[in-house]
């Protein structure tokens, strides 16, 4: 604590954009709040943006170069804990528990990090890094940085590894290979290499600013690609590594639409049918989640069958047998093609009733399915509350 609000105290003095920590009447910062460290920090307005624009983009790299300067005289180090030594040290700790979230995952992340290792540099210019500069750590009024918030990562580190995290935070998701230039042309890449005066800038310049060659940029993608998927991986691990405890009655209505961030494996016909971590449930009150899977997350072939339904929540229904090997399992599975706005994101998606299976498990958690023949909810151990689906609950 005492390195964070120093830290925060030194820039806003620099004049950086950032909070400052408040003084008491003899200069103290730290304070004991019923017998628990404490400080009181002063408010900045603003928000954060949700999709972050290449004019933000801009203010935001030129945010950061200030913050670098600022700190160029900070004194105080500490180590970064998220750095190669930190991905090792959570490997070990996860040990066997990656298994549960993808079969092969702990090796792959070992392997990843054996590359990460011998490409890792040792000698660019180091210095006082946030090292968390996402978009809702960026405090906007307009298209003016308001402040920097949240410094509880910040380290000593290289300068280059603070930009690799904005430039993987300030494009949105899906851009795929136009990341990187979008990034250079218009973002916070570009704005800060123009902004500052650290000795970093000029080999930001030649190997990943305007004008870098292919070759070089290739290395960049591949590497930063490694560590972004190295990344996702043990976020999901890390995220919940098993089911909470959940009401079915708190559950709202609408229904909830969310991403899983678990893994969950189904059988049927005596074969592994669905393992993936890329699953989407739907939770609504009295219900159990159903889940909805990607079609190319499917082992088997999912053949178009007859009739439809209408949900009142989601649209028009369509529905699906399973062919596993020799078995077909007649209309045991259903998506939705054209999907109301606010459950695009299962457009296509296919969820299994899970009476068809043999077994199925989420996070480790066996699944028993959802009392009568009409709903397709995946109970396991970790809900409570009463759930409807048996005779004189249909109306609930």
């Amino acid at each position: 604590l005492p390195y964070f609000l120093n830290l925060m105290d030194h820039v806003v003095q620099k004049g950086a954009p950032a909070a400052a920590p408040m003084r008491d009447l003899e200069g103290g910062v730290l304070q004991t709040l019923c017998g628990r460290p404490a400080a009181l920090i002063e408010f900045i307005a603003g928000t954060s943006p949700e999709t972050p624009s290449p004019t933000l983009g801009r203010a935001a790299g030129a945010a950061m170069a200030k913050l670098h300067a600022a700190t160029t005289d900070f004194t105080q180090t500490r180590k970064n804990d998220l750095g190669p030594e930190g991905w090792a040290a959570l490997i070990d700790e996860m040990g066997s528990g990656l298994e549960k979230i993808a079969i092969g995952l702990h090796a792959e992340l070992q392997q990843t990090l054996e590359t990460l290792n011998a490409a890792w540099p040792t000698d660019l210019p180091q210095g006082t890094i946030h090292a968390d500069l996402f978009p809702d750590n960026v405090l906007f009024v307009g298209e003016t940085v308001a402040g920097i918030i949240d410094f509880y990562f910040a380290c000593t580190d290289h300068y280059a590894y603070d930009l690799a995290i904005a430039m993987n935070a300030w494009v949105p998701e899906g851009q795929g290979s136009a990341r990187r230039s979008v990034i250079v042309k218009s973002g916070a890449l570009g704005s800060w290499v123009s902004s500052t005066s650290i000795p970093c800038s000029a080999w930001v310049r030649r190997h990943g600013g305007p004008g870098v060659n292919s070759q070089a940029a290739a290395g960049v993608a591949r590497r930063r690609k490694a560590r972004k998927r190295m990344g996702e991986r043990v976020a999901r691990t890390m995220s919940r590594a098993m089911l909470e405890t959940e009401n079915v009655q708190d559950y709202p209505r609408p229904p909830l639409l969310e991403p899983v961030p678990h893994r969950i494996v189904a059988r049927a016909g005596g074969a592994v049918i669905v393992d993936t971590v890329d699953a989407w449930r739907v939770c609504e009150t009295h219900h159990p989640p159903t889940y909805y899977f990607p079609p190319e997350a499917f082992r088997c072939e999912l053949l178009p069958a007859r009739g439809g339904s209408l949900c009142e929540w989601k649209g028009q229904a369509s529905y699906w047998s399973l062919k596993v090997g020799d078995i077909t399992l007649p209309r045991v599975a259903w998506s939705y093609p054209r999907p109301t706005r606010a459950f695009a994101d299962i457009k296509d998606f296919v969820a299994i009733y899970p009476t068809a299976l043999d077994s199925a498990s989420v996070a480790g958690l066996a699944v028993s399915a959802q009392p009568g023949d009409f709903y397709g909810g995946w109970v396991t151990e970790n809900l409570t509350g009463v759930v409807k689906g048996a005779p004189g609950t249909l109306h609930w």
